[in-house]
């Protein structure tokens, strides 16, 4: 017995320790990014070129031989141009406000139509850039939700099948540059349960808007925080955002912001299995600031990485050899 009460003992304090020095780690605040120093990718110009902005000042890094010299911004050649579409109708008047909602008349029904608006999963008191999106319009209605597109004399409504019919929420759409496809996907959980899970629905769309693919994306929130009491103010979604990229038929999602904990905060495939399943595969972990820049091919991404140990512009491989 005397022998087991010091393990014990000895236990306990260890445990004490560990729990303080978790504590104290949640109140260090994070080291502050000056954005007169911060490198922020831009694009790249090739598969072995980019460019990136500093101090108001634009550079082209060249990864193959690790030079920087002196550029000037300018759109890559390379990239697939977004289809154009009528997103607006000729008439505005079309549009009228009931309940606090906006409605119009579409075939002889009223329909609850949402004007486009920014990525909402983003932390408004971070500062951090937010995904850009398609202006598109979207409906909600009878439990149907989509995309309006204005063309002739009546809107055409392009409906996004549900897999979780409960979450209504309006999609947003993005343009993959690399494959010339469109990939939308619902803004918010609605609901998001007990446990964290988040139930959203996504589509990958050819240049038409016709739905190629139908998906349940993971039910892991990437932004869940357990740890309310460290985000304060306005709640957890004014600190963590998470942005999405369409490249070349992969979907990333990357995670960002405070009280996230480091090795959770990255980059993230959408990976999709050959019976349609998702998950989560993390392929860049720790703090990298948005934006984020892809290559020509999706196989190489750069990024603005923070440490306390010295800030860094970096590059990483995100396909295997044969890829």
């Amino acid at each position: 017995m005397t022998r087991v009460l010091p393990r014990r003992r000895f236990l306990v304090q260890l445990f004490l320790i560990l729990a303080v020095l978790g504590l104290v780690a949640r109140c260090v605040p994070e080291k502050r990014v000056d954005l007169g120093d911060k490198a922020t990718p831009l694009n790249w110009q090739d598969e072995d070129t980019y460019l990136y902005a500093q101090g108001g000042v634009i550079h082209a890094v060249n990864t193959s031989n690790r030079t920087t010299r002196l550029g000037t911004e300018q759109v890559p050649e390379w990239g697939e141009e977004v289809p154009r579409f009528d997103l607006e109708p000729a008439d505005p008047g079309e549009f009228f406000e009931q309940d606090g909602y906006n409605y119009m008349m579409i075939a002889g029904e009223k329909v609850r139509v949402s004007r486009y608006g920014a990525w909402p999963r983003t932390g408004i008191n971070q500062g951090f850039p937010r995904t850009e999106g398609i202006p598109f319009k979207t409906y909600s209605h009878l439990g149907k939700i989509g995309l309006i597109v204005f063309a002739g004399p009546e809107p055409k409504l392009i409906n996004l099948p549900l897999q979780f019919p409960e979450n209504t929420t309006a999609p947003f759409v993005v343009w993959d540059q690399h494959a010339g496809m469109f990939f939308a996907l619902q803004t918010d959980c609605q609901y998001p349960k007990e446990d964290g899970a988040c139930l959203r629905t996504g589509w990958w769309l050819d240049r038409d808007l016709s739905v190629v693919q139908t998906l349940a994306l993971p039910k892991d929130d990437l932004l869940s925080v357990r740890g309310k009491l460290s985000c304060f103010s306005c709640g957890c979604g004014c600190f963590t955002q998470e942005d999405v990229y369409a490249v070349d038929g992969r979907v990333f999602f990357h995670v960002a912001g405070f009280p996230i904990p480091s090795f959770r905060r990255g980059l993230y495939e959408l990976e999709v299995a050959n019976d349609g399943s998702t998950r989560w595969r993390q392929v860049i972990s720790g703090r990298i600031e948005p934006p984020l820049a892809f290559s020509p091919s999706g196989c190489r991404v750069s990024f603005y990485q923070v440490s306390f140990w010295g800030n860094s512009l970096e590059e990483e491989k995100l396909c295997s050899v044969g890829n």
